[in-house]
């Protein structure tokens, strides 16, 4: 359950993406809440990627959960208030969690997740009930915390565009190959160019697995990513 608070904040919502899997964005994301927390930031990391459920496994591992997660919140007519929201004491990491879904054991199909991500029986376009319930999370959740990361599926389907034109600004992630940097262009023009006429504003770009620079380009990482993150 949400716990309340007194202190009224405002959220900063970062969503990072990528244009397909294995960029690293599980890492970044754990590694950026973790550093919000040191500054004094009370985090939130949501997991968003229903298929692999990367970041969910990486900070507390395949188990299941007593209580509503994020594919529950989506699929049911529950309260943001209603969602488990995982804290550090439980989870081994400076931040809070909501984990993806509350069986990680389980294998859920894209099939199912379109079934139950869309209404278009009710004439609603695709993904537009994942819209409004995400927008519904975040106005709630946003209030609670100072930082908000998201991890999203790699790829440039509605699942990965939404959170990203929702958030306060999303942060690119890709690899230095020619295949990575095509899909990073198709991801960003389905961000900028969103069937929900939604304003997506970017927080800046991540080369990961870099080859060649060196330490320089390490360091010109670490520094897009503080920069973009924290506005440091």
């Amino acid at each position: 359950m949400i716990e309340q608070h007194s202190i009224q904040r405002n959220a900063e919502i970062i969503t990072i993406v990528s244009g397909k899997g294995g960029t690293g964005k599980t890492t970044i994301v754990s590694n950026l809440g973790r550093l919000a927390s040191q500054f004094g930031k009370k985090t939130l990391l949501i997991d968003c990627d229903f298929s692999t459920k990367g970041l969910s496994l990486y900070v507390i591992g395949p188990r299941t959960i007593k209580g509503n997660c994020l594919l529950e919140f989506i699929t049911q007519s529950i309260k943001p208030s209603e969602l488990r929201i995982l804290q550090p004491n439980e989870t081994s990491f400076p931040f809070d969690l909501l984990p993806v879904s509350n069986d990680l054991l389980k294998y859920v199909s894209d099939d199912n997740i379109e079934q139950n991500f869309n209404d278009t029986a009710n004439g609603k376009s695709t993904g537009e009930r994942f819209y409004q319930r995400m927008k519904v999370l975040f106005e709630e959740l946003k209030t609670r915390y100072d930082v908000i990361l998201l991890d999203t599926r790699g790829g440039a389907d509605y699942k990965t565009v939404i959170p990203a034109i929702l958030a306060s600004k999303y942060i690119l992630v890709s690899e230095v190959d020619q295949l990575s940097w095509d899909v990073s262009r198709s991801l960003t023009n389905a961000i900028e160019q969103n069937t929900f006429d939604a304003k997506a504003v970017s927080g800046g770009f991540i080369f990961n697995k870099n080859t060649f620079f060196g330490e320089y380009m390490r360091g010109l990482e670490a520094i897009v990513v503080t920069s973009a993150a924290f506005a440091i």
